[in-house]
């Protein structure tokens, strides 16, 4: 049942809504700080379960928690390699809905060398 103060829903989360991938990298996450999944992705699996969601928006109790859970991200198997990786796959055609329009060859140039900067990260200097 619903309380004004810390309301939780009554239906089990929506499966479909967030990968099983997705909710391990939340349960990693909560195993080293106080946090909870929020935005679109709660909203839509707990509630509405009306949409498939490819983001997560991990909400921190207190900023001393957030800094703690970006300093071990890396260890959650998210480190600046993978996420280099990832960007590279990144598609830049079709264009996606943009606030300022880019044409492919900026985008790509910027999705590349977003990707390097990552790359730097992950070697060791």
């Amino acid at each position: 049942m619903a309380t004004r103060r810390g309301a939780r829903c009554v239906a089990p989360f929506d499966r479909r809504v967030v990968s099983d991938e997705a909710l391990e990298f939340l349960r990693a996450c909560q195993r080293r700080v106080p946090c909870h999944l929020a935005g679109g992705a709660a909203l839509a699996g707990a509630y509405l379960g009306h949409r498939v969601l490819r983001d997560l928006y991990i909400f921190c109790h207190d900023a001393i928690d957030h800094r703690q859970l970006a300093r071990e991200i890396v260890d959650i198997g998210i480190g600046p390699d993978v996420l280099a990786w990832l960007l590279k796959s990144f598609p830049v055609e079709p264009l996606p809905l943009m606030l300022e329009p880019l044409t492919v060859d900026e985008l790509r140039e910027y999705r590349d060398r977003l990707a390097a900067r990552f790359r730097s990260l992950a070697s060791p200097q």
